[in-house]
């Protein structure tokens, strides 16, 4: 069970003071799946003499921790580890009193060793994991999603899932990355609509990129590929319209020139 919203003032224990900043990609929103811009020291006493932020033997997260948004106090995830992972449910409170709860999975998380250096261990957040609910101000239920990960040798998938009127978990997003650091690596990212409908997907590899755009009947509206050599990309695209039907409609031949600051667009339609 996880302690009530702490109170915005938060009295700081002066030892040693660690802080990590979670500094992975965020979408610029409170609750969103990467958090990022907190704070995480490692000791922190409430005004009530409630210590968090503790550690084990071996130095790794232990119990009830706590970071909080380096400009606004009312902003905070708190949540328990066991010996540096996340475990059972976090909450996830932002400014407007909005709050969200469910489990993170685990990164590889950098801090200072207080000596100029730095020490990484597997421990920490990076990433919702499983299923999360969000909720009003006034603790009233509006949005439930699904996050799901999957490790493989040469890459990782993740899927996001959201809850429809019916209570069925709808497909909304999908990325993967396979054999990144290589001539045959694959990076795909495929968007839906909250019915699972198809928006947009990009296919992108060491050889090309692939852009498609689709209608809400699930038909392509437009393709664009752009080839690469050696991996970097070239600075030329051809784009192909269709209609509604699936039919052809135009193909568009993009050149891009860089002259200086100077950036000169040239458009050939076939």
């Amino acid at each position: 069970m996880l302690p009530q919203p702490l109170p915005e003032t938060l009295m700081r224990y002066r030892l040693i003071i660690i802080l990590t900043f979670l500094t992975i990609k965020s979408y610029g929103q409170c609750g969103q799946e990467y958090p990022s811009g907190f704070c995480h020291s490692s000791i922190f006493v409430t005004h009530q003499g409630d210590t968090l932020n503790k550690l084990d033997n071996l130095g790794f997260y232990q119990g009830l921790h706590l970071y909080t948004y380096s400009s606004d106090s009312n902003t905070f995830i708190i949540g328990n580890y066991r010996h540096g992972q996340p475990v059972g449910e976090w909450k996830y409170h932002c400014s407007d009193s909005s709050y969200s709860f469910g489990q993170f999975k685990s990164g590889i998380q950098s801090t200072s060793d207080g000596n100029g250096g730095w020490v990484t261990k597997k421990q920490g957040i990076y990433s919702k994991d499983g299923v999360w609910k969000y909720f009003d101000k006034d603790s009233q239920l509006i949005k439930t999603q699904r996050f799901e990960h999957f490790d493989y040798k040469n890459g990782w998938a993740k899927k996001i899932f959201i809850v429809d009127t019916n209570g069925t978990f709808i497909l909304v997003n999908f990325e993967s990355k396979y054999k990144y650091y290589s001539k045959f690596r694959k990076e795909t990212t495929i968007h839906y609509t909250e019915d699972g409908i198809i928006l947009s997907a990009e296919y992108n590899s060491f050889w090309r990129d692939v852009t498609l755009e689709y209608y809400n009947n699930s038909q392509v509206s437009k393709k664009t590929k752009r080839r690469k050599f050696l991996g970097k990309a070239l600075n030329k695209t051809i784009e192909k319209e269709y209609n509604y039907k699936g039919q052809l409609e135009n193909k568009i031949k993009t050149t891009w020139h860089n002259r200086k600051s100077d950036s000169v667009w040239k458009q050939v339609y076939w």
